[in-house]
């Protein structure tokens, strides 16, 4: 499962020019060139056939997941619903959730400007080259520019982000390598002064205890004591899931799990003090390389008895073959807000040749039905890797704690806000993850 995952967090890398980087970041980077060179080089001789870069788009969050440990979205080329873990990028990943606090004035029909005040800060964690430290870098949300640092130690692999509600205090978790065939997620803390300058930044717990199982992303309560993580447990042809809720103050866990259900779990979102919502991807056909699932945004009462993560109530449902295709990712509003989604449509199915219709959207989680269209792209595709691009088009990076604003990709990385978009910097080199 190892293997696969390296090679799914590869290729993923390959397809860097689905994130949103800037073209002449690595202009001239001889080390960086070299870096691709020599893993497209391993792709061939793994027996895949070469491929062009796509067109800018999200890298392959399809390949989803498992990435290294924790997941940078990839299993689709691993598989979507890690869409998360990318051998050098989360994603996120695959993955990021953001913590969830009181509830704002919004919009109905998606992140309203005006209904909640903008987080005065953002993260992206970023990396330029293969199997180095990663370094997390403060934006101002206002202009987008960098206002401080700090490199994670020993990172390696994939990455989540989660934001209190303070919005100066983001906890983060990385992977961190201790063998050749193990990984270890590390949960750390960065905390901010007043004018977003890195005041701290602290390991809180060094091992998570989940060892080779990949973490996809993790959200903090709205009080801040509790991390929900999704989880990735590699099995035979598919992983299963599950969703660990930690309290903070090293109090005992709380397990919900589906095994032996094949199955993917994303973007845990906590929409009130008690309630998880998160997508959830099963009844999965395909490879490890080239799937389709149905997938759910479902809600998780924590408070109810039981350890069955399909206990969950269903706010709404997509199949490969219905008007939206597959939820890659999406994200809750808090206390019955609207869910931040990205959406690809596939035809036919499981095909390396056709035609994706990919979206950015609000759907209500009351009808499961569009609210609003935020963009909309029609795509062809003629390779595995093109696939992958055009169902990562569009993405969600994290929403903030009142639902009111969403960072994602549109294509290009930034902001949506009162159904409008403007565009923000992503910080040097390929993101990993994001968080507010």
């Amino acid at each position: 499962m190892r293997g696969e995952l390296e090679l799914v967090n590869a290729i993923r890398a390959v397809l860097a020019p689905a994130n949103p980087v800037p073209a002449g970041d690595f202009e001239g980077d001889a080390r960086f060139e070299a870096d691709i060179a020599g893993r497209v080089t391993a792709l061939r001789s793994a027996g895949l056939a070469a491929f062009d870069q796509p067109e800018p788009s999200r890298a392959s969050q399809r390949s989803i997941g498992l990435d290294r440990g924790r997941g940078r979205t990839t299993w689709r080329l691993i598989a979507p619903a890690l869409s998360g873990l990318a051998v050098v990028a989360v994603v996120v990943g695959l993955a990021l959730a953001a913590g969830q606090g009181p509830a704002a004035r919004r919009s109905s029909s998606g992140p309203s400007a005006g209904a909640a005040p903008l987080p005065r800060y953002y993260i992206t964690i970023n990396s330029k080259h293969f199997n180095e430290p990663d370094t997390v870098f403060v934006h101002s949300s206002l202009t987008g520019r960098t206002l401080g640092s700090a490199l994670i130690p020993e990172s390696e692999g994939y990455f989540a982000a989660a934001a209190a509600r303070s919005d100066r205090d983001f906890f983060i978790v990385a992977d961190r390598t201790i063998g050749h065939l193990r990984s270890t997620a590390a949960l750390y803390r960065l905390r901010l002064a007043e004018n977003g300058r890195v005041r701290s930044f602290t390991t809180i717990s060094a091992n998570l205890g989940f060892g080779d199982n990949t973490i996809n992303a993790i959200a903090l309560s709205p009080d801040g004591t509790r991390l929900a993580v999704a989880v990735q447990i590699p099995h035979r042809k598919f992983p299963e899931a599950e969703l660990v809720v930690i309290p903070l103050n090293h109090g005992p866990r709380r397990t919900w799990t589906t095994r032996p259900e094949p199955a993917f779990i994303l973007t845990p979102t906590w929409t009130s003090k008690t309630n998880i919502a998160f997508l959830w991807w099963d009844q999965l056909r395909g490879n490890i390389f080239n799937f389709v699932a149905r997938t759910q945004v479902r809600l998780l009462d924590t408070t109810r008895a039981g350890s069955n993560l399909l206990s969950s109530r269903v706010l709404l449902t997509s199949t490969p073959t219905g008007n939206l295709g597959e939820i890659n990712e999406a994200f809750a509003g808090p206390r019955g807000g609207p869910i931040i989604a990205a959406t690809a449509r596939t035809v036919p199915p499981l095909s390396v040749h056709g035609r994706a219709t990919a979206r950015l959207v609000a759907l209500s989680p009351a009808t499961g039905k569009v609210i609003k269209v935020f963009a909309s792209k029609v795509l062809r595709y003629h390779d595995l890797p093109g696939l992958i691009a055009t169902n990562y088009f569009f993405r969600v990076y994290a929403v903030d704690a009142s639902g009111s604003h969403a960072l994602v990709t549109a294509p290009g990385f930034g902001m949506l806000t009162g159904g409008k978009f403007a565009k923000l910097p992503a910080g040097p080199g390929r993101i990993e993850a994001v968080g507010w």
